[in-house]
């Protein structure tokens, strides 16, 4: 009945740039869009954004082993038990919005709605953090989603969902994702007690940022000393890493999107230029590092394949990112964070060291050093040190120090001290 009413449902977003992604904070709007093919009525047209992540995986266990006769029966039965299917997963919930996007205002409740085309423009701001991109792997997902629920009166609520698609701010315009990659690596080749010459690999990658559909260009320095032939070859290796509740468990899945070989080299030649140009897919994932229950990282090994021979590899470990490469775009500034912020060290003026004048040094009087007269030292008399007569020191004779003769020291000749005369 709803679907002979309502035809033709869909929801477009304004674009904010030419793949129709968005991050936290932005602003989302776009239309409703629907024809009728009969009059209608209306209460509510709603509608909710969320963000969530979610892994799911199986293992299956293994049993003990089995034998014969009758404690292997016992076995059997045991390691059936304990042989069995396992489930790990975790869910994340980033955010769950609503917005109105329209309401009757009406006595009677709803809207009569006539046959035809009707669109309703709707604008919300997504909330604001660091989420990571959309992402479908092998054993989890990170999707954003809208929904919208037409309400009628003496029906059920009919809803649409369609996807709603983000990318990660990480831009490749960084300092520190601009900077070249380098990395060198060797190895001798022995056969029974002959030695070969030497094999050796220095490769140079651009840069560390990228984004989905660009070249890596990797620039190889090949020697081969040996009596062996040698191949360049490159690939962009994706690990996914997915974690249960708790981090308790993990599943790693490795997958190679797109490889490139060079030209051979023959035995006992030296100092090879090679260049290498390996294209990144134009659906890859980006990276994520900022989600606690999925990773996803790429690296590109170049390597050396050589004849009765393990490989010579490097590894050089790279970042997918939402904000492409531009070669005419001064290196993005983004001021140093801590991992603790306002501890030390602090970039910006705060507890330790500060810029403005504080407890102390302070410029101004205070506590101490105070050029006012103060407790102490204070010139004014005070307990200590008391110009008036007191209990210590005493001006007045009294036990201590006493100015006439006593016990000690004593004027008259006495034990001690001796005079000449006195033994």
């Amino acid at each position: 009945m709803f679907e002979e009413t309502f035809q033709n449902f869909t929801i477009n977003f304004n674009a904010l740039n030419p793949k129709v992604t968005f991050s936290g904070g932005d602003v989302l709007s776009g239309q409703v869009l629907f024809e009728l093919t009969k009059e209608a009525k209306i209460q509510s047209i709603m509608m909710s954004l969320k963000g969530k992540a979610n892994v799911l995986w199986h293992e299956q266990t293994r049993g003990p082993s089995t034998t014969g006769g009758r404690v292997g029966v016992h076995r059997r039965r045991r390691g059936a038990a304990r042989g069995r299917r396992r489930t790990y997963s975790a869910e994340l919930n980033f955010f769950n919005l609503s917005h109105i996007v329209m309401q009757t205002n009406d006595a009677n409740g709803h809207t009569v709605l006539p046959p035809g085309k009707h669109v309703f423009p709707f604008t919300c701001q997504l909330p604001h953090g660091d989420f990571p991109p959309s992402f479908k792997g092998t054993y989890g997902k990170i999707m954003y989603s809208m929904v919208v629920a037409i309400h009628r009166p003496w029906h059920l609520a009919k809803e649409f969902d369609t996807e709603v698609q983000f990318a990660s701010r990480t831009d490749a315009n960084h300092p520190h994702l601009r900077m070249p990659l380098t990395g060198s690596n060797s190895k001798t080749l022995c056969c029974l007690w002959c030695t070969s010459g030497p094999v050796s690999l220095n490769a140079q990658v651009e840069r560390k940022g990228f984004s989905p559909g660009e070249t890596v260009k990797i620039i190889a320095e090949i020697g081969n000393a040996s009596s062996r032939t040698v191949t360049p070859h490159a690939k962009l290796v994706m690990e996914q890493i997915f974690y249960s509740s708790g981090r308790a468990k993990r599943k790693y899945l490795s997958t190679v999107k797109s490889r490139k070989d060079g030209q051979s080299i023959n035995p006992n030649t030296t100092d090879v230029h090679s260049e290498i140009m390996l294209h990144i897919p134009e659906n890859a994932a980006l990276t994520i590092a900022n989600c606690q229950i999925i990773d996803v990282q790429y690296y590109v090994m170049v390597s050396l394949s050589i004849s009765r021979s393990s490989d010579l590899e490097i590894k050089f470990p790279i970042s997918l990112c939402g904000i492409p490469f531009n070669p005419n775009q001064a290196p993005t500034t983004v001021q140093p964070q801590s991992q603790y912020p306002g501890q030390y060290p602090n970039q910006q003026p705060g507890p330790y060291p500060n810029q403005q004048p504080g407890p102390y040094p302070n410029p101004q009087p205070g506590p101490y050093p105070n050029p006012q007269p103060g407790p102490y030292p204070n010139p004014q008399p005070g307990a200590y040190p008391n110009p008036q007569p007191g209990p210590y020191p005493n001006p007045q004779p009294g036990p201590y120090p006493n100015p006439q003769p006593g016990a000690y020291p004593n004027p008259q000749p006495g034990p001690y001290p001796n005079q000449p005369g006195h033994n």
